[in-house]
């Protein structure tokens, strides 16, 4: 499951939200991540085998990918127009984390704000919902990391590595 497993460390979402399993994920890592984004349709958009006009989860992250791209722009620009305030309110707002994430990957500030909050004027701003820490290397420019395996309840989950729940589908 991607709130157990940290499917971001093994999936990106490209600027035009498209979600791709990043360049050198590789054996049991790159099969179950496949069949996790088989299984909930992560790809699907126009033009696949599987998708449909009902599902809007590709356009829904493509308006927020265009929401994101333009608040980096504003803030990357030589005059900054936005600021973490602003940035973390709107991924609060529209969600997907993970296009926020990689939209701001670079800026630690940003990813900071969205994973831990942010104090304004004596207030705080309360983190990107959902979002765990853990998941995130602060010392290392907050690269995704896997999460260690914690359920004891699994003989299954060996070399700190918790199956998805697709591995026990027949």
């Amino acid at each position: 499951m991607p709130h157990e497993n940290n499917l971001i460390n093994y999936i990106e979402i490209t600027g035009g939200g498209l979600v791709q399993i990043k360049a050198g994920v590789g054996g049991n890592d790159l099969t179950r991540a496949q069949a996790f984004i088989d299984l909930v349709g992560l790809d699907r958009v126009p033009g696949h085998v599987n998708y449909s006009d009902k599902d809007d989860r590709w356009d829904n992250r493509l308006k927020v990918a265009d929401i994101a791209q333009r608040q980096f722009n504003k803030y990357t620009s030589a005059v900054p127009s936005t600021d973490i305030e602003t940035i973390v309110d709107l991924a609060r707002t529209t969600g997907y984390f993970s296009i926020w994430y990689y939209q701001f990957i670079g800026h630690d500030e940003i990813i900071g704000a969205l994973l831990n909050g942010i104090n304004v004027g004596g207030n705080p701003l309360q983190p990107f919902p959902g979002s765990h820490t853990g998941s995130f290397d602060d010392a290392n420019h907050y690269n995704t990391v896997a999460r260690p395996c914690v359920w004891v309840d699994f003989p299954e989950c060996v070399n700190n590595y918790r199956l998805h729940y697709t591995d026990y589908m027949g």
